[in-house]
C-alpha cells in the first residue's frame, strides 16, 4: 500500500515538474537588472544613440544559484551610429544564450537592429526596427513521463515509451521588435524616455508539432530617467522600467549615484554607486538590486546583486542573481566629431 501510495505521489510530482517546464518554455522572458546596460535589448530605438561612434557590450547573469539549477544568461551587442544624408542612423546587433533548469532549456536570440534619428533644437528623437530569429531546445533525457515508469524495476527508463509523438526537442521562429526613443537637455538636466513593443508578431512557441496554441504575446516597455548634478564631482540618475507581457509585469525603479573626476582630453572617469526595487507592479516586491561600477576612458565595468526578497527568500537565502557587464564606447580615428545635444552616460 505503501509503493502505491509512493508511486503516486512520484508520478504527480513528475507530471507537476513537467506542466512547469512545458509553461515556462512558451512563456518564459528574458530579463536583466541592469536594463540601462542592455540598450538594444530594451529598445531598438537605442541604436548607435550615444555621444562616440560605436558601442561594444557584454553582460553575463546567474540567478537562482541556491535553489537547484542556476539559470544562466548572457548578452553580447555591439552597434555603431552614423551620417545619412542630414539625419543619422544606427546599425547593430545582439545575441543571447539563456540556458535554464533540469531541462537545460537553452534560448538562442539573434536580433539585428537598426535606427535612424533626427534633431530638433535640444532634442533628439529615434525609431527603431529589430527583425531577429530565436531557437529553443531542450533535453529529454532529463524529463521522464508517467508512461516510461517500470513497474518490475520500480524504476522511470527512457527505453520505455514516452507517448508524447508530438513533442519536439527543438524550435524555431522569426521574431520582430520596434520603438521610439527620447533624449533632451533643459539646462543642467538630461532627460530621456523610450517605448518598444516586443514580439509584434506574435508568433508560435509550442514545442508540439503543428500547434497553433502558445502564442508569445506582446510585450510592452518603458523606460525614463534624468540625469541631475548634484555638485561638480557628482551626478544623480534616477530612472524607471516597467514592462509588461501578458499578465505578468515588471517594474524597476531607483537611482544610480556617480562620483565624477573629469580629465583635460575631456573623458569622464566615474565611481558608480546604484540601487534599485523590483516589483510586479508596486503589489510584490520581489528584489532589492544593489551595485557598483566604474567607467574609465570609455570602459565601463558593473557589478549588481539581485537580494530575493519575495516568498522564495527562504529557499534561496535572500540571493536571487549576479550581474557582470562591460561596456565599452569608442571613437574610430581622424573622424570628424558632431555635437550632441546632450551627454548621457
Amino acid at each position: 500500500m505503501k509503493t502505491i501510495k509512493y508511486l503516486g505521489l512520484k508520478i504527480q510530482i513528475i507530471i507537476f515538474l513537467i506542466i512547469i517546464c512545458y509553461n515556462q518554455s512558451k512563456s518564459q522572458e528574458i530579463h536583466f537588472s541592469q536594463v540601462f546596460n542592455v540598450p538594444l535589448f530594451i529598445n531598438a530605438a537605442q541604436t548607435g544613440v550615444f555621444n562616440t561612434d560605436y558601442r561594444i557590450s557584454g553582460i553575463y547573469r546567474n540567478q537562482w544559484k541556491r535553489i537547484d539549477v542556476p539559470y544562466k544568461t548572457a548578452c553580447l551587442s555591439f552597434d555603431i551610429n552614423r551620417k545619412f544624408l542630414n539625419d543619422n542612423i544606427g546599425i547593430g546587433g545582439y545575441f543571447i544564450n539563456d540556458v535554464s533548469g533540469n531541462t537545460n532549456l537553452e534560448i538562442n536570440n539573434f536580433y539585428f537592429s537598426l535606427s535612424y534619428f533626427k534633431y530638433f533644437n535640444n532634442h533628439q528623437v529615434s525609431v527603431g526596427i529589430q527583425p531577429g530569429f530565436v531557437t529553443k531546445q531542450f533535453d529529454l533525457e532529463n524529463i521522464f513521463f508517467g508512461s516510461q515508469y517500470d513497474p518490475i524495476t520500480g524504476e522511470f527508463s527512457h527505453e520505455m515509451p514516452s507517448n508524447e509523438e508530438f513533442l519536439l526537442n527543438s524550435i524555431a521562429h522569426f521574431d520582430l521588435n520596434a520603438g521610439i526613443f527620447w533624449r533632451s537637455n533643459y539646462g543642467k538636466y538630461f532627460p530621456s524616455a523610450g517605448f518598444s513593443i516586443a514580439h509584434i508578431l506574435k508568433p508560435v512557441e509550442s514545442f508540439y508539432e503543428d500547434s497553433d496554441n502558445g502564442r508569445i504575446p506582446m510585450k510592452l516597455n518603458f523606460t525614463g530617467n534624468i540625469g541631475i548634478p548634484i555638485k561638480k564631482f557628482m551626478n544623480l540618475k534616477p530612472l524607471i522600467y516597467y514592462s509588461k507581457s501578458g499578465n505578468i509585469q515588471e517594474l524597476i525603479s531607483g537611482t544610480n549615484i556617480s562620483l565624477l573626476k573629469y580629465h583635460e582630453n575631456n573623458k569622464l572617469s566615474s565611481i558608480d554607486f546604484l540601487g534599485y526595487i523590483r516589483s510586479n507592479a508596486l503589489k510584490n516586491l520581489d528584489a532589492f538590486i544593489v551595485g557598483a561600477g566604474i567607467n574609465i576612458m570609455g570602459l565601463k565595468a558593473t557589478i549588481t546583486w539581485d537580494l530575493n526578497i519575495s516568498s522564495l527568500r527562504k529557499a534561496s537565502n535572500f540571493n536571487g542573481a549576479f550581474e557582470i557587464s562591460i561596456v565599452y564606447n569608442g571613437r574610430l580615428i581622424n573622424k570628424k566629431t558632431y555635437v550632441e545635444p546632450c551627454f548621457l552616460q
